[in-house]
């Protein structure tokens, strides 16, 4: 088949070429020739989007330098010509604890035991997650982009969870000095409201690397600093920065392992409120042939607050723990929306009882990028 659609492709008969390049990618998902002459194919028959998935994963698998050569070359080519790009992700999710509430029924409080009233506990909520961005990237140079974005974050559930939606809007400068390596700064504005109630602001600016040091791996670091400012907890307000570093490895044709390090400190006004916190995570993909993607994502993060709690009388500390599993599959397609299916599960333990909680979610939706 591989032998046919190459003829094909040399007679010009690209239309013919396009099923059973497809065929093939579907079959050998690990083979990164078969996506990087699909993708070739689809350019030519102006499906560029379709065409920048697959060379994103034949640069994200095992493939040989001349296959890594061709694929970064043609995504240059992508870039140069498209300075507009976006996505939109829409989910059903129902989850057993939206809210992330405590399922203790008493805290003590200055020695005394009370009961949590039930509104302020554990409860069953169903709702909409919504994620959608767009950005344009003009060339203003041979090796510099300019980027602007806009993103929102959403999430509507029923009354027992608050609704809670997220802005934020980017200006970014993007330099790549070598084709493996990119470097971005750039400063942001966040704007965050729940259940419509403006709740705080934040203007930041953040650093960006991107590396890949082999044709099997990535490597990228990332530092941001954001100035938050409540409606109405002014405790809260303060400088937030954050730092994180993950690495993306292909270890076969079909396997990619990923790991990440982070750091965040929150300078919050209240001592109570200002914490300092450290994650780690880990995760995988693998492509089966025919085209179901399996990924499975697992992190740990520790806080610590700095200051005694006024009510409770102490020093919060929490450890959380996330783990989710995501399935797609690449032969499934409506109308340029392809279907993806997840579970999530949360679980923080703190030494205040109210702050502990844990959240088991499902998430059925669709997701796009043009």
């Amino acid at each position: 088949m591989w032998g046919q659609a190459t003829i094909l492709r040399q007679l010009g008969r690209t239309d013919l070429a396009l099923p059973l390049l497809e065929r093939l990618v579907a079959r050998r998902p690990d083979v990164a020739r078969f996506r990087i002459a699909l993708a070739e194919v689809l350019v030519d028959a102006g499906q560029t989007e379709r065409a920048r998935l697959h060379l994103d994963e034949s640069l994200g698998g095992i493939a040989s330098d001349v296959d890594q050569s061709r694929a970064r070359k043609l995504l240059t080519a992508l870039d140069t010509k498209k300075t507009f790009s976006g996505h939109f992700n829409l989910s059903f999710v129902p989850s057993t604890n939206a809210a992330q509430q405590t399922n203790s029924r008493t805290v003590t409080i200055g020695g005394r035991d009370f009961v949590i009233a039930d509104s302020a506990r554990k409860s069953p909520a169903i709702g909409l997650a919504l994620d959608l961005g767009v950005q344009a990237v003009p060339q203003i140079g041979p090796r510099t982009r300019l980027r602007f974005g806009l993103s929102a974050d959403a999430r509507v559930f029923d009354d027992r969870a608050r609704d809670d939606l997220t802005l934020r809007a980017e200006v970014a400068l993007r330099y790549e000095p070598t084709p493996s390596l990119a470097l971005e700064v750039g400063t942001t504005y966040t704007r965050r409201w729940l259940d419509g109630t403006g709740y705080s602001r934040a203007p930041g600016l953040f650093f960006g690397v991107s590396a890949y040091p082999d044709a099997q791996s990535r490597l990228q670091v990332v530092a941001s600093l954001d100035e938050l400012r409540h409606e109405t907890a002014t405790g809260l307000d303060g400088q937030r920065w954050l730092a994180a570093v993950s690495y993306t490895r292909a270890v076969t044709p079909q396997l990619q392992l990923r790991a990440s390090l982070g750091a965040e400190h929150m300078g919050a006004a209240a001592p109570s409120s200002a914490y300092r916190a450290f994650w780690s995570g880990i995760g995988m993909s693998y492509y089966f042939r025919g085209g179901l993607r399996l990924g499975a994502d697992a992190s740990l993060r520790r806080a610590s607050y700095n200051g005694v709690s006024p009510l409770f009388g102490k020093q919060r500390r929490d450890t959380q723990f996330r783990a989710s599993i995501e399935a797609s599959h690449s032969r499934f397609n409506l109308s340029g929306f392809a279907p993806v299916m997840g579970v999530d599960y949360t679980r923080r333990a703190a030494n205040i009882t109210v702050y502990s909680y844990d959240e088991f979610s499902a998430r059925v939706g669709l997701t796009k990028r043009f």
